[in-house]
């Protein structure tokens, strides 16, 4: 359970993978399926996840899931930067 620039309460998922021979089998609909549960189960109203924006396999997955887009992140690499650095 988190809280979103609004102050409301949310679920979250955090990472969703499955291996690559799990792929196509339902597994993947079973997690987000659970996660939903949970929600649910604590009268959360709002379920979020980020995804890549280059991953459009798993934005087709979470669009059929019943995701919508609600907010985009824009990102610049800093010259002279080092990542994993913080």
């Amino acid at each position: 359970v988190t809280s979103d620039f609004f102050g409301r309460r949310h679920a979250h998922i955090s990472v969703i993978a499955t291996t690559a021979a799990a792929e196509g089998t339902g597994v993947g609909r079973a997690l987000v399926a659970h996660a939903e549960a949970w929600a649910r189960d604590r009268r959360l109203p709002l379920l979020t996840l980020n995804v890549f924006a280059a991953n459009t396999r798993a934005r087709r997955f979470y669009e059929k899931a019943g995701f919508q887009m609600e907010m985009v992140k824009y990102a610049k690499e800093v010259k002279g930067g080092v990542r994993g650095e913080g």
